[in-house]
């Protein structure tokens, strides 16, 4: 220690100024790591993403090689959307692919679901199952909506005609208008 001080000495640097210095760079040091965090976290947080599209990614082209699926798979985590891929024809007759935006003719495939969403705003007290078609849809037929309730809706006894049954069904189906205008 003598030694180093006596060497310092004639360069003009004293003692507490060496720890000044040293107390300096620690705590820059601390400073430089949390810059790095700060920098490369997106990076991380980016390189998890991309190994969660890879993994949805592959699960799915594993279903898709073997001929087990054809269709549009969207994944979302904590309301953000992770992944969004069309896979294989939506249409092989028009050689059509899927894609995110592709609309499928789903059918009575959905009726549980918007029973059980239906039923969950119910519990919520955000829908009145008495209620009619038109407290909701105001935009709805009033000579129909004014007298057909939701619990007719979710229980099939309201009345109103499949209108996937009917013959002119194919020319609405092509139609790109809202429900409003059919």
């Amino acid at each position: 220690m003598r030694l180093r001080n006596e060497l310092l000495q004639p360069i003009g640097i004293s003692q507490r100024l060496l720890e000044k210095k040293k107390q300096f760079m620690r705590s820059n040091q601390y400073l430089f790591i949390c810059a790095c965090i700060l920098v490369f976290l997106p990076c991380i947080s980016h390189a998890q993403s991309t190994n969660e599209h890879q993994k949805i990614e592959k699960l799915v082209q594993s279903f898709v090689d073997i001929d087990q699926f054809s269709g549009t798979v969207l994944v979302a985590k904590k309301g953000k959307v992770v992944f969004g891929k069309g896979f294989r024809l939506a249409n092989r007759e028009w050689n059509a692919t899927n894609a995110i935006d592709t609309k499928f003719r789903l059918g009575s495939v959905t009726k549980q679901f918007t029973a059980m969403l239906v039923m969950q705003l119910f519990q919520e007290g955000r829908i009145d199952l008495n209620g009619h078609i038109s407290d909701y849809l105001p935009y709805y037929r009033k000579d129909i909506g004014t007298k057909i309730t939701i619990d007719q809706l979710l229980s099939h006894t309201s009345g109103l005609v499949i209108l996937a049954a009917e013959k002119t069904f194919g020319k609405y189906a092509k139609l790109n208008m809202p429900p409003r205008n059919l």
